[in-house]
């Protein structure tokens, strides 16, 4: 940064008496407050599980979530991943869904599993 860019800085910055003040970022702070699965969008023999996320921010700026929704296998691993978006602003919650035709080729009930990605 050279000498007129911090003048600038210090400038823009400038509080009360002439003490700079260095202004609060404000950050989202993203967790998966539940996860839930059902087989409600099964139809007739075509097996399927949709999982639900429940997002919320607890942070004090709004930013976008970004979570895998993961099916897993019966060894705990993922099988199938679904990244999904939600934008949220301070103390707003949202409820992300997917649902996994792929379900049907694990054979059985499936676990899953909502990660939040940086």
């Amino acid at each position: 940064m050279n000498g007129l860019s911090l003048l600038a800085l210090l400038v823009a910055c400038e509080g009360v008496n002439g003490v700079p003040e260095i202004p609060v970022l404000q950050q989202p702070r993203f967790d998966v407050a539940k996860v839930e699965t059902d087989e409600s969008c099964t139809k007739l023999l075509d097996y399927c599980v949709r999982v639900s996320c429940v997002v919320r921010n607890t942070g004090d700026g709004s930013g976008t979530a970004n979570v895998d929704v993961q099916l897993l296998g019966k060894d705990g691993a993922p099988q199938y991943v679904e990244s999904l978006h939600a934008k949220l602003a301070p103390g707003d919650t949202t409820t992300l869904r997917h649902e996994f035709r792929e379900a049907k080729l694990l054979g059985g009930p499936a676990e899953a599993r909502c990660v939040l990605k940086e």
